[in-house]
């Protein structure tokens, strides 16, 4: 913890010495936040492409960051046991195989060329991420768990940088700002009401079973984008397109 502490301390010294360019919204107070927070929030809503990007992010959080930090260390603790010091060992081991999985995957990601039709990839990586919270349901080696993770972190990766590419391909350049913020809000809003629901669940239930609650609902959010929305058939060429449709209608002069 102190090593972090100090990571953090020496990162927040070096954004300081940043120099940014002043920001082109409203004013500075909290009524123009809020103010752009709003045109952020009715541009997203009223775009096709954003608003299933809103709600993927909204259902991340709900189903995924809440079971990954709800489950892990219960079932590290319910189902392998040992000491306190070999159980911080696994769960170090499991958050070690997700991320560097993560940070692999994108790093492969971003040197192939842009995918055709992202919000499959999306999706899939989804379905696969559903597919691993179902798995936690059964008792396996650890070492299996650990592979299983793995591929979720590949997964994870995927789904990470895509989910990017989509909002900042299909948001205009004067809402980029704000559509990002809402992006973020919502992916973060729905954290904690995971791990609530999650955590709640693995009282009554035990955490093994609860992994099924996450994994059925991020299936079926999945699933519904991909027939409800057109994320499904979405291309980076669409998304341009519709800029360009939206900038005539409101360069041309009103009635």
């Amino acid at each position: 913890m102190a090593i972090q502490a100090l990571a953090l301390a020496l990162g927040a010294a070096v954004a300081l010495t940043m120099q940014a360019p002043k920001p082109s919204g409203h004013e500075r107070t909290l009524q123009g936040a809020l103010r752009d927070l709003k045109e952020g929030l009715v541009y997203s809503f009223r775009d096709p492409v954003m608003s299933p990007m809103l709600i993927s992010a909204a259902y991340v959080g709900v189903f995924v960051i809440g079971a990954f930090q709800v489950l892990f260390p219960l079932i590290i603790r319910d189902a392998y046991g040992g000491d306190n010091h070999t159980q911080g060992l696994r769960l170090g081991a499991l958050l070690a195989c997700f991320w560097s999985a993560s940070f692999v995957s994108a790093v492969v990601l971003s040197r192939l060329k842009p995918l055709r039709q992202p919000g499959r990839s999306l999706i899939a990586s989804h379905l696969i991420g559903a597919a691993a919270l179902f798995s936690f349901g059964f008792h396996k080696p650890f070492l299996l768990f650990a592979f299983i993770v793995v591929l979720w972190g590949f997964a994870a990766g995927i789904a990470i940088s895509t989910s990017r590419t989509i909002v900042q391909g299909a948001a205009g350049q004067r809402y980029l700002g704000r559509v990002l913020a809402v992006y973020s809000m919502g992916f973060m809003g729905g954290a904690p009401v995971g791990s609530a629901l999650v955590g709640f669940a693995a009282g009554e239930f035990g955490p093994r079973a609860a992994a099924f609650a996450p994994a059925i609902g991020l299936a079926l959010a999945s699933l519904a984008l991909a027939i409800f929305t057109p994320l499904w058939r979405y291309t980076p060429a669409q998304a341009v397109c519709t800029r360009a449709s939206i900038d005539r209608k409101r360069a041309s002069p009103s009635d």
